[in-house]
């Protein structure tokens, strides 16, 4: 039997539903979630029959610190600096892919999993080098104010960052199917989403040497809404 017990306060509720979506997909019908409130605090309790869980867990929450809490924090610290909605969040989840290799080595020596965790009392007491490290980027960014003020020169920042990154995988096939957007990564990831932007930041997250686009998604928006993030010579119509 394996039990653990996830804790935060109401005002970070957010996180808990975020993590309950990472971890149900793992247990399925082998074990239980319950969600539950206490004063000012909300805590996901997770039960499981099996014993092997525990580090699939530890990768949620170690994935959950260095990555989606990264991306909040960067993005409530930048958004001041820029007016279009749309670009600081693609510009946020681009900067979000720097530095992970030494934070990586910053978190692993500072994260032990308990069964009571409190995600907030890790944040605000454990955290303190790796928030370093993400302010290093708030301030990369705060120098650089002029260019995230305009769309155009902000966007070619962002294609200047994605060039210097190392690419994850070797291709992926967007197509349009009954209403939703369909993405086959290369590596075998298929995932289907509704949102234009959604389609640019799921190929952000895994970074192809290639984008493939169907004649239908070259007529209904979405290849401006890639092209303008995305260098065209790596958009090919299919």
């Amino acid at each position: 039997m394996y039990q653990i017990t996830i804790g935060a306060e109401k005002c970070r509720s957010n996180w808990i539903g975020l993590i309950g979506r990472k971890i149900r997909p793992i247990i399925k019908n082998s074990g239980v979630m319950i969600v539950e409130e206490a004063s000012d605090r909300i805590f996901l309790g997770v039960g499981t029959n099996g014993s092997n869980f525990n580090d699939e867990i530890y990768g949620i929450l170690f994935n959950f610190f260095l990555k989606d809490l990264k991306e909040e924090y960067l993005y409530s610290h930048i958004k001041r600096y820029a007016i279009n909605e749309y670009l600081v969040r693609v510009y946020v989840k681009v900067l979000n892919l720097f530095n992970t290799e030494e934070e990586k080595e910053i978190l692993n020596k500072c994260f032990c999993l308990y069964s009571n965790f409190s995600l907030d009392g890790f944040y605000k007491f454990r955290l303190k080098k790796l928030k370093e490290k993400w302010h290093d980027l708030v301030l990369l960014s705060a120098n650089n104010v002029d260019l995230l003020c305009n769309d155009y020169s902000m966007t070619v920042l962002i294609k200047h960052l994605l060039a210097c990154l190392p690419t994850v995988c070797d291709s992926v096939n967007v197509d349009y199917l009954s209403g939703e957007y369909q993405l086959s990564f290369s590596d075998g990831e298929v995932v289907s989403v509704q949102n234009k932007d959604d389609v640019v930041m799921l190929i952000i997250d895994h970074l192809p040497d290639c984008v493939h686009l169907s004649n239908i998604c070259a007529k209904n928006g979405v290849s401006e809404q890639i092209t303008s993030i995305f260098d065209v010579k790596y958009v090919q119509f299919i």
